[in-house]
């Protein structure tokens, strides 16, 4: 139906300076390491704005700041304001939500995130209740696939799927190079998408489900350990990142493509794809081309982005909103594909019965890739940014 992102509060948002500033604060920190991430940010391509926890503009030694209670915390502000804001605009309630799906990587409370959110918006006592850990970026894309099984199953059904990352517990103190990169890409951010097979509400609604499909790429020892949480030799946790990582994303990303599932689409794109294919041999890739409108990829860095674009061969037009979200919002992990969505809608160029191509890259490693099509002419919004 709809989906919600978080927008930072003013407590959130942080400049450069504010960030080197709290990098400072970390007690481990020598000079450096304060310059390795000066130089590395300096090399983004990113806006001077940082989504980062309240707490670091208080505090004065970050490693008493990071607890357990301001890491939830961090959760209730983000999810609080999407699902009030998703619940507002879609005119559902809480209590007619029959499956939730919740996507948070790096972070799992006990209670879940899920039964949090159940539990804060008192939702019905036999919801169907998924939380996934340890999924990375691709966590919430594989949460919607999980949801299109359900409604496959159920009809008259509503799916709730929110993500979000945390940064309070995984900010990373040590001075291993490979980890502190960690602090530099991830901010904090979240986004909440509802889901419903009622055809009451086809006409409320932005997006209709069109394809998805996934890989996992767990049985290749280099792209499980690509990106991982792990501890340097001082027993400090972060999130350890292959310096082989566009590499070996970008050949995972080529076999994704090239398993395209051409039998899952609807009859009249495969009639389109068994035409096309007559007359001339073509590659997935190329045919995704024809009936993709808009393209959101993951925004996992700038380095990921460039190869992205290259790899997929599309201009910088088509890459804007994967671009956009990075500039602006940094890696907001598995609710960056979202960002972007809302780049594009806000863009004013989306039209009636456009494809979007989701493509999400997530830790393990997997790839996951949804098409959706729109329902609705977009407006533009002159308030979007760069």
């Amino acid at each position: 139906m709809d989906y919600t992102i978080w927008k930072p509060t003013k407590e959130y948002i942080y400049s450069n300076e504010e960030f080197l500033s709290a990098t400072k604060k970390i007690p481990t920190s020598t000079e450096e390491t304060i310059q390795f991430q000066l130089k590395v940010s300096k090399r983004t391509e990113t806006s001077d704005l940082n989504n980062l926890p309240k707490w670091l503009k208080q505090s004065t030694n970050i490693d008493e700041q990071q607890t357990y209670q301001n890491a939830l915390e961090e959760i209730d502000d983000v999810y609080t304001q999407c699902l009030d804001d998703l619940f507002q605009r879609t005119g559902i309630q809480p209590n007619e939500i029959d499956l939730i799906v919740c996507n948070c990587s790096m972070f799992c409370p006990t209670p879940s995130i899920s039964s949090r959110i159940i539990n804060d918006y008192k939702m019905k006592e036999n919801i169907v209740s998924y939380n996934f850990g340890g999924m990375g970026c691709a966590g919430g894309s594989i949460g919607v696939n999980l949801a299109n099984d359900y409604l496959q199953l159920y009809p008259n059904k509503f799916c709730l799927i929110f993500c979000t990352e945390t940064i309070t517990t995984n900010w990373y103190t040590g001075k291993k190079k490979s980890m502190a990169l960690g602090n530099l890409l991830f901010r904090v951010g979240g986004s909440a998408l509802l889901l419903t097979n009622n055809q009451k509400y086809h006409s409320r609604s932005k997006f209709k489900f069109v394809v998805s499909w996934k890989n996992h790429f767990g049985n290749q020892d280099k792209a499980f350990h690509a990106v991982k949480k792990d501890q340097d030799e001082n027993g400090i946790i972060g999130i350890n990142l292959s310096s082989q990582i566009p590499t070996i994303v970008e050949g995972l990303v080529k076999d994704h493509v090239n398993s395209f599932p051409i039998k899952k689409l609807p009859i009249f794109l495969r009639i389109k794809y068994l035409i096309i294919n007559f007359t001339r041999k073509t590659e997935k890739i190329d045919y995704l081309k024809k009936i993709i409108n808009h393209y959101c990829p993951h925004a996992g860095g700038k380095t990921i982005v460039n190869m992205t674009q290259n790899l997929l061969n599309i201009n910088d037009y088509q890459m804007e909103p994967s671009r956009s979200v990075w500039y602006n919002f940094r890696n907001v992990s598995a609710s960056s594909v979202m960002y972007a969505l809302a780049f594009v809608e806000g863009r004013g160029d989306l039209r009636k019965n456009d494809n979007i191509w989701i493509l999400s890259e997530g830790s393990g490693f997997k790839i996951c890739s949804i098409i959706w099509k729109s329902l609705i002419n977009a407006k533009k919004n002159n308030k979007k940014t760069k």
